[in-house]
């Protein structure tokens, strides 16, 4: 059943910030969006390689690319915050009404979820071992021992398609 603040939504932003392979393994979560709210344009928020990925999905109704700071792990990007400031404005421009905001296990959705809360999206859901305070509307957490084992190490791995499935399918979507 959908979460019934979910099944309203007419404007989706999904957000996958990192590779090629990581876009491509949240197809099946992308597909679970657009089967669950067909009549919602969906949106992919993602890295300029992820994009190479992004825009062959027929799933997608558009992709805009990103380069995240928070995603630099050689710290090449120079400190802009205009940069930022502009995706936010870009982000409201298009008054999304919720965002689902896909990540590893090993990294925190909450600077992609905090560009959100800015851009003024309403709904916003991502899986978070973190306290997210207002950031997140929704905050996930996955199967015991799957985020958070021994030393922060997971007891077990979780696949990145099942991860994806999992988020979403705490708000309901699903490929049935």
């Amino acid at each position: 059943m959908i979460d019934e603040r979910w099944a309203q939504v007419k404007r989706v932003l999904a957000i996958r910030l990192d590779n090629l392979g990581d876009v491509l393994i949240t197809t099946p979560a992308l597909h679970a969006i657009k089967t669950s709210l067909p009549a919602a344009t969906l949106t992919l928020l993602t890295s300029p390689v992820g994009a190479q990925v992004a825009r062959l999905n027929s799933d997608l109704d558009d992709v805009i690319v990103y380069q995240a700071p928070w995603m630099d792990p050689w710290h090449k990007l120079p400190q802009d915050s205009q940069r930022e400031q502009q995706m936010i404005a870009t982000i409201r421009e298009r008054r999304f009404d919720g965002a689902i905001i896909f990540t590893s296990f090993r990294q925190s959705p909450l600077p992609a979820a905090y560009l959100c809360y800015l851009a003024d999206i309403p709904l916003r859901v991502a899986a978070s071992i973190d306290g997210p305070g207002s950031l997140l509307t929704t905050r996930h957490k996955h199967p015991p021992g799957v985020e958070c084992g021994h030393k922060g190490v997971p007891e077990r791995m979780m696949h990145e398609v099942e991860r994806g499935l999992d988020l979403v399918g705490a708000i309901g979507l699903s490929t049935q």
